[in-house]
């Protein structure tokens, strides 16, 4: 996503809103992993789609204000 965001030369605000990303991976997932519990698997999974949504507002950021 950072190379991306390089190569087609986007804001500052979209390397700003990767923190939002990042934070998410972290703080949402890594840290709350415990693989012994199917359920917390599932729910770290699904949490996925708000990483996806964050990724895709970070792009629309970063095309508008291209």
């Amino acid at each position: 996503i950072i190379i991306t965001g390089i190569y087609l030369k986007f804001d500052y605000i979209f390397f700003m809103s990767l923190t939002l990303i990042f934070y998410h991976l972290f703080f949402r997932q890594i840290s709350k992993l415990n693989i012994k519990i199917k359920k917390n698997c599932l729910e770290i999974f699904k949490s996925n789609n708000e990483i996806g949504l964050l990724i895709f507002i970070s792009i629309i950021i970063g095309k508008i204000l291209n």
